[in-house]
């Protein structure tokens, strides 16, 4: 994996932390999400007058031992990027991409009737697919191990070349997973739903 294709695992808004780019510590190149993580080895100098998570090496477990698993599909979910709609979204002009209006009529807010709430609608018009489920629309968040991971993330780490995962652990701990040229780790979900 190459620093550029590390990116696509990065924030893809501003949050507390300038996770919304790539960094170097300590001889590795890492990119977050806030929910999944990923590191590379890397010859350049850390990362300089940045506001950075502070675990990135105290409180995981980076030498956890992975193997290969089987993963189980479970429920069905709709992509909570494009709301199953397998496209890009666009901020819905009539509300702002706020999901409500104030109606001066009876001095309320109420849900946008353009997107239903949402604060976007989908681009027919656009030839991209979603980036989160690649256009199909939603996917089954999947068991490894005693884990439970998110669809999009299953299908973002499968992605990677030759995946190991963790297999020991607390089902609510975060989960290591190994691939050829790096590693990362992420956060199971707590229930099937």
């Amino acid at each position: 994996m190459t620093p550029d294709e590390l990116k696509q695992y990065c924030a893809r808004e501003k949050t507390r932390y300038d996770i919304d780019q790539t960094w170097n510590y300590k001889g590795y190149s890492y990119a977050t999400d806030g929910k999944m993580m990923l590191r590379i080895p890397t010859t350049e100098p850390d990362a300089v007058d940045r506001k950075l998570p502070e675990l990135v090496d105290v409180e995981f477990n980076w030498l956890a031992p992975v193997s290969i698993v089987e993963t189980e599909n479970l429920k069905r979910v709709e992509c909570p990027t494009c709301h199953g709609y397998g496209v890009p979204m666009l901020k819905c002009d009539a509300c702002d991409g706020g999901g409500e209006h104030y109606c001066s009529r009876c001095e309320d807010a109420h849900e946008c009737a353009n997107c239903q709430g949402t604060g976007d609608y989908p681009d027919y018009v656009s030839t991209e697919k979603c980036p989160d489920c690649n256009g199909a629309k939603g996917g089954f968040n999947k068991r490894v191990g005693n884990r439970i991971i998110a669809y999009f993330y299953i299908n973002k780490i499968q992605r990677l070349p030759n995946v190991r995962y963790q297999t020991c652990g607390k089902p609510a701990d975060a989960m290591r997973f190994t691939f050829d040229g790096g590693e990362g780790i992420i956060m199971p979900l707590t229930r099937e739903d």
